[in-house]
């Protein structure tokens, strides 16, 4: 009887506050073109091959990092931004679910699936080829 072939990988998480607006939302959602407020909470996913091969604590604060220093932002002032992602991030009015996700795994190239979702309601999924 031969074993079914398996794939492993973990998962770490991130969530944060985060401001947006969506200047072309259809009417229908209007309220979506003005400043709003979410939390965020990406969920990456980071193939391994073995076990312990990735440590969670260690991709989780590579991960926090990415978003700190990689998230836009808007122009705002200076005393509304929080450098140690503490407090909320006003972000660009077009930082959409699949935009996030898509810049976090431009620069993790090891993971394989980022989900980023608002308010832990609705959300986006982008999968890559793992390097």
């Amino acid at each position: 009887m031969s074993m079914a072939q398996r794939k492993t990988k973990i998962i770490v998480t991130h969530t944060f506050e985060g401001i947006h607006k969506w200047d072309e939302a259809p009417d229908d959602v209007a309220f979506l073109r003005s400043w709003h407020r979410h939390l965020f909470t990406v969920r990456l996913h980071i193939p391994i091959h073995g076990d312990r091969e990735k440590e969670f604590l260690m991709m989780q604060e590579r991960l926090r990092r990415i978003i700190n220093g990689r998230l836009p932002l808007w122009e705002m002032p200076t005393d509304r931004i929080d450098t140690n992602n503490r407090g909320p991030v006003l972000m660009r009015k077009v930082a959409s679910c699949e935009s996030i996700a898509s810049m976090i795994l431009n620069a993790f190239p090891g993971a394989s699936c980022c989900e980023v979702w608002e308010d832990m309601e609705n959300g986006a999924v982008v999968e890559q080829e793992a390097i």
